[in-house]
């Protein structure tokens, strides 16, 4: 498994997040989960993902919103608009290679306002 780090958000929340597959870009598309409601980047489809990503030799980002799993906060704290503005931050501040973008429940249902820096 991946060790655990942390990324500091623009609200100042500590954000963990894993990164899986090689650590170097080997050119192919990699992903990036978004995970769901009340879920973690443990949980079994990110996991499965995560796997997949060492199997084929991807990179894969999956990380906690805060108030989930590893990340700072208390969950009743957060609020929906924090979260996209928090994958949003993940997005950018993590390697820049290909990625599709992935996620379930609240992670896949809807759009992050994408920019670069």
């Amino acid at each position: 498994m991946a060790s655990v780090d942390f990324e500091q958000a623009p609200d100042g929340t500590s954000l963990a997040y894993m990164q899986d597959g090689p650590a170097d870009d080997v050119g192919r598309c990699g992903f990036f989960w978004l995970g769901g409601f009340m879920s973690d980047m443990t949980g079994s489809k990110a996991e499965a993902l995560a796997g997949l990503a060492r199997e084929t030799r991807r990179p894969a980002t999956r990380f906690d919103y805060s108030g989930h799993g590893r990340s700072r906060g208390m969950f009743i704290d957060g609020t929906i608009s924090a979260w996209p503005e928090q994958a949003t931050h993940m997005f950018l501040a993590q390697p820049h290679h290909r990625r599709t973008i992935l996620g379930h429940s609240r992670g896949a249902g809807g759009t992050l306002p994408l920019r670069r820096r």
